[in-house]
């Protein structure tokens, strides 16, 4: 058992939409706000890697346009990828985790999809993946 004080180090991946404005604002804000106890690696999907990566998903979660995390051995998408990130952050972003954890997945997934669906024509799309 691990001493409180101790924290494991994790190798998990995140993989966004690298031609994405917000996905690429997100990308980089991540980089500069993850806890150094972990060990995420943020992937563009469209890249080599997280093309290969989700080549070995599962045939009913490969389309979905979605962020993903992976993480454990399983995959989140949606509002529960994005959820479970913050808990890669400190303060003060980790503490909306429960909050946000407390809504119901079908409405949390209502308000991801909406943003997800509308985020093209907020933010500008990057002339290359900055993140």
């Amino acid at each position: 058992m691990q001493g409180r004080d101790t924290l494991e180090k994790m190798s998990e991946i995140i993989l966004m939409d690298g031609d994405c404005g917000l996905c690429s604002h997100l990308g980089r804000f991540l980089k500069a706000k993850l806890r150094k106890e972990y060990d995420v690696k943020i992937l563009a999907i469209e890249s080599p890697e997280g093309k290969q990566l989700i080549s070995q998903f599962p045939d009913n979660i490969r389309d979905i346009d979605s962020l993903f995390l992976l993480k454990n051995g399983k995959i989140f998408t949606k509002s529960g990828a994005s959820i479970r990130i913050l808990l890669y952050l400190g303060l003060p972003y980790k503490v909306w985790f429960p909050i946000f954890w407390a809504v119901p997945y079908p409405f949390r997934d209502i308000v991801y999809n909406i943003i997800a669906k509308y985020r093209h024509s907020f933010f500008a799309r990057p002339e290359k993946c900055t993140f």
